[in-house]
């Protein structure tokens, strides 16, 4: 190694001196064997722990305390404010507004309708034409890659009512969101879409790790002849072909509920051209294909009762 040019000879003089000084004291156990400084990293932590600020720590404890608040009162007020007939008329008109039926907005769907799939055989299933329908990958995908993604995560899934959301589920759709939003902005979105989906009449599917937490979940709304996939939510870190699971149990939904369409909801830029390589069609009028009106009265079969 080169000599250090900033080193004025006065300051190397003084180094060497230092240095004799110090192996004297060391031979006559005045002195450490190495110095402090040579011994500690500048990032080093200190022996006294850092104390969080007041307000940090009981900000960590209170907001999850408020949320799960929140995330109960809320409806559980509505029920014992209101009659239970006024509520259930409220979440009907209400579903509507998240579903796209309350406006006359040209915003674009993704949907299928059904009619439109093959019929090679009588006793082929609305999935079995559904599939038959694909090209070759998204065959592949929907006919084996998804089941055998879950089965290697040993993902488990259960269905629900929406009323069932809780702080989990927001946690999942926060981090979601995350991925397309600023923080600030992430939290109130998050926030909003939680509430809307947890006042909605339907139902919804939990998918749970191996170890027992929430990784995604979709809920799903009938809206007379049309099963509508509503709000899907998947931690970033879980990777197991759920989105692709949510198309599939759709499908196998619609048959068993005799509907005529599935709708996945708006196409945004960051879906549509997946939806349509799935063979759903991108249409602003969608709407006139929906007949009938948003119902809770509707049985939604469970995800244990699907076929695939």
């Amino acid at each position: 190694m080169g000599l250090d040019n900033n080193v004025s000879p006065v300051g190397a003089e003084n180094n060497v001196s230092e240095k004799l000084d110090r192996i004297t004291a060391m031979r006559s156990g005045d002195a450490p064997l190495a110095h402090p400084a040579d011994t500690t990293p500048h990032d080093a932590p200190t022996d006294t722990p850092t104390q969080p600020a007041p307000f940090q720590s009981s900000t960590q404890h209170f907001i999850p305390l408020i949320f799960s608040v929140l995330f109960h009162a809320i409806p559980t007020l509505l029920n014992l404010i209101l009659p239970l007939n006024l509520v259930k008329k409220l979440k009907l008109q209400f579903t509507r507004i998240p579903l796209g039926l309350a406006s006359s907005s040209r915003k674009p769907h993704s949907f299928l309708q059904l009619s439109s799939l093959p019929t090679s055989t009588d006793s082929a299933t609305v999935l079995e034409r559904y599939i038959s329908s694909l090209p070759r990958s998204q065959k592949a995908t929907i006919k084996n890659q998804v089941a055998k993604s879950l089965a290697r995560n040993n993902i488990r899934i259960t269905s629900t009512s929406n009323t069932t959301l809780t702080l989990e589920h927001f946690r999942v759709l926060h981090s979601h969101e995350l991925q397309h939003f600023s923080p600030v902005k992430a939290v109130l979105i998050s926030t909003l879409r939680f509430f809307s989906a947890r006042f909605m009449v339907g139902s919804v599917d939990n998918y749970y790790s191996s170890d027992g937490i929430l990784v995604a979940w979709s809920s799903v709304t009938i809206a007379g002849n049309t099963l509508r996939a509503m709000w899907f939510y998947q931690d970033p870190a879980s990777r197991s072909n759920i989105y692709f699971d949510c198309m599939r149990s759709s499908l196998a939904r619609s048959e068993l509920l005799n509907l005529d369409n599935v709708d996945l909801g708006p196409a945004t830029l960051a879906t549509k051209a997946t939806k349509e390589k799935f063979g759903f069609v991108t249409t602003p009028e969608w709407r006139s294909w929906v007949t009938g009106e948003v119902t809770d009265d509707v049985n939604v079969p469970p995800y244990q009762a699907l076929t695939f």
